[in-house]
């Protein structure tokens, strides 16, 4: 197989200062990034070359929220609520629900616990959905 990045491992360009790589990987995560993409872009914005295992290291240094260590259900009620509040037309998705709650509060909301939740805030889709 060939390394079409020319990286091997020796050099992969020399780390940022933990003040500038902490907050571009809240950024990366914030924008719900998959891990190929933030490794692509921190060889583009610093010219730093890593693997998975290093990106996931470094995550775990920083503390970066993931999905897979979602908030109470109490507390994702909540934040969903607050999103459901503001969308008048009912017209945005879960995705959408998701990525509004990741910018404004920095928390990250799993779509298994998010997609139940739209139809049981929204009164009027409960009751559209009601067997008659």
């Amino acid at each position: 197989m060939v390394n079409q990045s020319g990286a091997n491992g020796h050099y992969n360009g020399t780390r940022p200062p933990d003040s500038v790589l902490g907050p571009a990987l809240h950024d990366y995560s914030k924008r719900s990034l998959p891990l190929n993409q933030r490794l692509a872009y921190l060889t583009k914005d610093f010219g730093y070359t890593i693997g998975l295992t290093t990106l996931k290291k470094l995550n775990r240094e920083f503390k970066v929220k993931t999905v897979k260590k979602p908030p109470p259900d109490h507390i994702s009620a909540t934040l969903v609520a607050e999103v459901m509040m503001n969308n008048v037309s009912s017209r945005n998705g879960p995705r959408t629900i998701q990525t509004q709650i990741s910018l404004q509060h920095g928390v990250k909301i799993p779509r298994d616990t998010m997609v139940p939740r739209p139809d049981f805030l929204d009164a009027d889709v409960s009751q559209n959905n009601v067997d008659t």
